[in-house]
């Protein structure tokens, strides 16, 4: 059967499969219908409808507060067998005990699309801020708002899922769980090994905002982790106890390509700006911008690299601090191996064992990687690049210079000085754009700007690619030949990693600049992928332009230097328009051009003023020829 356009207003009590305006929909059809009245019952209680199997539901809403025991959702207390729901939300407060869901309390072989909640959601196990618990289902296109609070398995999105898809989501409410398997966007994924025909979590494009607090297994995206993340980050602070992470706070043999998390981390045991302890899983593409903070394993992209973990062409610039031992700018421990991963993060450490990238390498193996971080460490074992070495390996790895602000030289990595750090050549057979040693193109470099970087990151400020480079927004003759520029500039930050302090410098590189008036603008800040016009926010360079200096292009270029708190960027060569006239240089072609135009009396004027008609006025007057207004 189907229901259309129906609605419900009234408060409903009942004991199991309770709903606003269905208590059980078996193979039915729901569309445009909603319901506003406070629910209540004890199992199966929804704001719409209490239980549904092998139905469809359909651009329907549920405003009022429901409350039950298990399986309460705010549109469906439990969903089961293959159905859809799409292009629903809901608004009110949901509250129960176990399997809580500010859509779904329960959801198996559901697709989920174009759904959101708004409404705050409580329980004690799976509560999620969409679905409590889901199995087999599609998730995408959706999002919630509402603070998530419950014990174990809590997630800003859903609490608790197995061989589930999740795609362009994201949850932005704060979660909280006084246990274990807590994530801003997910919570638990049970640790069984992988179906042979569903992955355990594929998860992409999507994203949690909200602070994270919990126990064991804490994450800024994920708690727990088994299958695929792609695309994906968090910006929250995440706090727990152990295995915390700024994205996942535990990672199981799940892959995370091109992530990146920026919330401060606080833990206690295997703490990480990225993730807490990395088993068996791969990271690559991804950065750690976050501060961490704990005691025991503390690192800038993992708390533990552990147990064949693979972390590669990944970076750590957040601060890392540990008041125990093992501390490292990358990882606090590393048994797996980091490859093409540098770290500028500064790091403290009050214990044993702290390095640049590494506290402690027990048969790790690091290649390709430097550290550039300034290392505070009073304990034993401390290294510029690892704090000690246990039958690791450590190979094409550098460090800064301990006389140029990096840790101490203990004989791991190769020290290299600011200056040498800034220099391709440093970096022996690394693989850098262009050059010829290998076709991968992992690194790039400004050579004499800025250290290293990953080529992922690209260069993070770039030439606006909507605005244009330089813009005119006002020219003033000044001088017999010179003007006055007044210069905006689009720019864009290309990066995943919002840049604070970012200042912008003229490099003079063009013989027609005679001057540069003012030749820094000033940002307090540039978001991720943002775009930014100067001239928008009021901040212009200012140079004075002789057009008679030679030109063989009909525009001129000065370098554009950005740099922020989050390191040096790459000088960029930008055009900047000027009149397309070509600069008359050649004293033939002058008096030609005088002959031409004097007897129309456009120039027989003494303009330099210096009691002469001649070529000095001839010149002052070039850039309104005749015919032009």
């Amino acid at each position: 059967g189907s229901i259309t356009d129906c609605y419900a207003t009234g408060p409903v009590t009942g004991d199991d499969r309770v709903g606003g305006l269905v208590g059980r929909n078996e193979y039915g059809i729901i569309t445009n219908c909603y319901a506003t009245g406070s629910v209540s019952g004890h199992d199966y209680v929804g704001g719409l409808v209490g239980r549904d199997n092998y139905g469809n539901i359909t651009n329907c809403y549920a405003a009022g507060s429901v409350t039950g025991n298990t399986s309460v959702g705010g549109l469906v207390g439990g969903n089961y067998e293959p159905k859809s729901t799409s292009n629903c939300y809901t608004t009110g407060l949901i509250q129960g005990v176990s399997e809580v869901g500010g859509l779904i309390g329960r959801s198996g072989r559901d697709s989920i699309s174009n759904c959101y909640t708004i409404g705050s959601v409580y329980g004690d196990n799976y509560v999620g801020g969409l679905v409590g618990r889901s199995g087999c289902d599609n998730i995408s296109n959706s999002y919630t708002t509402g603070l998530v609070e419950g014990v174990s398995s809590v997630g800003g999105l859903v609490g608790e899922v197995q061989w589930t898809t999740i795609t362009d989501c994201h949850a932005t409410g704060s979660v909280t769980g006084s246990g274990d398997y807590v994530g801003g966007l997910l919570g638990f994924l049970p640790k069984t090994p992988r179906h042979p025909s569903f992955p355990q979590m594929e998860i992409s494009n999507c994203y949690a905002t909200g602070s994270v607090i919990g126990r064991n297994y804490v994450g800024g995206l994920v708690a727990y982790g088994i299958g695929t993340l792609t695309n994906c980050y968090a910006i929250g602070s995440v706090s727990g106890y152990e295995d915390v992470g700024g994205l996942m706070g535990y990672n199981y043999q799940c892959v995370i390509t091109n992530c990146y998390a920026t919330g401060s981390v606080k833990g206690t045991h295997t703490t990480g700006s990225m993730v807490g302890t990395n088993r068996e899983g791969t990271i690559t593409n991804c950065c750690a911008a976050g501060p961490v903070s704990g005691n025991q394993y503390t690192g800038g992209i993992a708390g533990l690299n552990w147990f064949y973990g693979s972390i590669s062409n990944c970076c750590s610039i957040g601060s890392v601090t540990g008041s125990g031992d093992y501390v490292g700018g990358l990882a606090g421990e590393c048994s797996g191996s980091f490859t093409n991963c540098y770290s500028t993060s500064p790091i403290s450490g009050a214990g044993d064992y702290v390095g640049g990238l590494v506290g402690l390498s027990f048969h790790g193996i690091i290649t390709d990687c430097y550290a550039a971080g300034l290392i505070n460490a009073v304990g034993n074992y401390v290294g510029g690049l690892v704090g000690e070495n246990d039958s690791g390996s450590v190979t094409r790895v550098y460090f800064l210079d301990p006389n140029d602000g990096g840790g101490p030289d203990n004989g791991y990595g190769e020290p290299l000085t600011d200056l040498q750090m800034r220099q391709q050549v440093s970096f022996i057979d690394w693989d850098f754009v262009g050059a010829g040693d290998g076709d991968e193109d992992i690194w790039s470099i400004c050579e004499g700007v800025g250290y290293p970087r990953l080529y992922w990151e690209k260069c993070p400020m770039a030439a606006g690619p909507e605005l244009g480079s330089f813009e005119i927004i006002e020219k003033t003759r000044i001088g017999r030949s010179v003007f006055r520029y007044v210069l905006g500039v689009a720019i864009a930050n290309n990066s995943n990693v919002a840049l604070t302090d970012v200042r912008l410098s003229l490099v003079n590189s063009s013989p027609q600049v005679t001057a540069v008036i003012d030749g820094e603008i000033a940002l307090d800040s540039v978001g991720a992928w943002a775009l930014i016009d100067t001239s928008a926010v009021g901040e212009y360079f200012i140079i004075d332009v002789d057009r008679t200096a030679p030109i063989e292009v009909e525009e001129m270029s000065l370098r554009l230097r950005c740099n922020s708190a989050g390191g040096d960027c790459c000088i960029m060569l930008l055009p900047v328009p000027i009149d397309a006239r070509p600069v008359v240089l050649n004293m033939a072609k002058l008096a030609e051009m005088w002959l031409w135009a004097g007897p129309s009396g456009a120039i027989a004027e003494d303009v330099v003023p210096d009691g002469r008609v001649n070529f000095a006025d001839f010149a002052m007057l070039y850039d309104r020829l005749p015919g032009e207004e």
